[in-house]
């Protein structure tokens, strides 16, 4: 393997390692598997805006408080996940209920207390508009600029290749023709 090769496979493997550090690294500090999740509803506006990208860390229902903001699976639909204040806390004596209510809504919502086994975790920060690449990658413009973009690295990296041969086989040819040597 040239050392050329080498130092690109060298490079690609301490990129990915960094990546992965980092992805490893804020599952531990958030102690959450899934920490990351882009915002697509305006119902937490001034506070979250839509499009922004949220980092949740796990907690114990019991220490959530009135004025945290949660993540939580909806009522309605389990596989939806919801992003809402708690407005008010219920202690039934064997589970607690929270209720929740959008900043940009008028009202709380209607699914009333939300159980703390659909908490998925409490919003830690959020960063402004980053959510809005998950969601458009996953779009099929997304999908198909992905694939360009895919398609137009592997051809540059084998016309690259084909330049760069051409060009040490023309340096190896005029090093050994008479013509290099006259005077």
């Amino acid at each position: 393997m040239s050392s050329l090769k080498r130092r690109e496979v060298y490079t690609i493997l301490l990129e990915a390692l960094i990546i992965g550090g980092f992805w490893l690294g804020l599952v531990a500090a958030t102690g959450t598997t899934a920490p990351l999740y882009a915002v697509v509803s305006e119902s937490m506006v001034p506070t979250i805006n839509k499009w922004d990208l949220i980092v949740i860390q796990n907690v114990d229902p019991a220490t959530l408080v009135v004025g945290d903001i949660i993540v939580f699976h909806s009522p309605w639909n389990y596989d939806e996940l919801i992003v809402h204040r708690i407005v008010g806390i219920i202690n039934s004596g064997s589970e607690l209920g929270f209720i929740t209510k959008g900043d940009n809504n008028p009202s709380p919502d209607r699914w009333g207390p939300v159980p703390e086994g659909y908490v998925r975790g409490k919003v830690a920060f959020s960063v402004a508009y980053l959510g809005f690449l998950p969601h458009f990658l996953r779009s099929y413009i997304g999908i198909a600029l992905m694939a360009t973009l895919l398609v137009a690295l592997i051809l540059m990296e084998f016309t690259g290749r084909e330049e760069t041969s051409q060009a040490e086989t023309g340096r190896k040819e005029a090093q050994v023709t008479p013509e290099t040597t006259k005077p």
